[in-house]
């Protein structure tokens, strides 16, 4: 009886060992998960801003809803800092911004200056629903524009980059997916804490240096499992660096 009792016991410490070592090893993600993946609920769609809309009962009870679009003096930098966003970039006829916002303090704040792109946003301290405060942003760039410089911060939300080329391009986000298709940039630096992160440059892969890791997920490089890390040279000096705690990493 003594010798059950103390497998019991044993079981019990064993697994209670367990849970805290796995707790301990999520618990710099814990407070992204409680308090921002709870409440996220977002899906781009890609036919862009034409049929972005509101809820229609929302939208006649709250007038703090709104939107705007305006053609842009060309740039070739961008600098991006928001707290809560849905960010689509891509190749357009222009020079354009637009967005719709639920809330004025979600609206994003733009100028062009000396040929640099600033946007920013208000970081919020308190918890937000994303279920019903949102804010999407898409800006176009003309075929053929190098970019010197596209920089992008953003605490939570998801970020689409489409047909894009330049020299650098970075982007740090807390909580969301980052999606680059067809981009092309000498230099390619993205992060996040948690969410999928894919990359499909616009020369063969065999062309870039890799550097690539995901502390919970896997890597995974033209459809091969590269396990939890990957890193290879290229056949020139364009790099592609990308690192998240929890997500896949894929490069295609």
């Amino acid at each position: 009886m003594k010798k059950n009792i103390l497998l019991i016991v044993l079981g019990i410490v064993t697994v209670f060992c367990i849970i805290f070592g796995t707790i301990r090893h999520f618990g710099k993600f814990e407070n992204n998960l409680k308090d921002a993946l709870a409440n996220i609920s977002i899906e781009m769609d890609d036919d862009d801003f034409d049929d972005l809309n509101f809820d229609e009962e929302e939208d006649s009870a709250d007038e703090n809803k709104k939107s705007f679009a305006q053609k842009l003096s060309a740039f070739t930098s961008i600098d991006i800092d928001a707290g809560i966003l849905e960010l689509d970039i891509k190749e357009g006829d222009d020079f354009s911004i637009k967005a719709a916002y639920s809330k004025d303090i979600l609206k994003p704040e733009f100028k062009v200056e000396n040929g640099l792109l600033k946007v920013e946003q208000s970081r919020h301290k308190r918890k937000i629903n994303m279920g019903k405060n949102v804010a999407y942003l898409v800006i176009t760039i003309p075929e053929g524009t190098e970019l010197k410089e596209c920089k992008i911060d953003i605490n939570v939300g998801e970020l689409k980059i489409n047909s894009l080329t330049g020299n650098s391009f970075s982007a740090d986000m807390n909580v969301g997916e980052i999606h680059m298709n067809d981009v092309d940039f000498k230099e390619i630096d993205v992060e996040n804490n948690v969410g999928e992160i894919s990359i499909s440059p616009a020369l063969d892969i065999s062309e870039y240096n890799l550097d690539l890791s995901s502390d919970v997920g896997e890597v995974r490089v033209e459809g091969q499992n590269k396990k939890r890390s990957y890193s290879s040279r290229g056949n020139s000096n364009k790099k592609i660096s990308v690192k998240t705690n929890v997500g896949e990493v894929i490069i295609r």
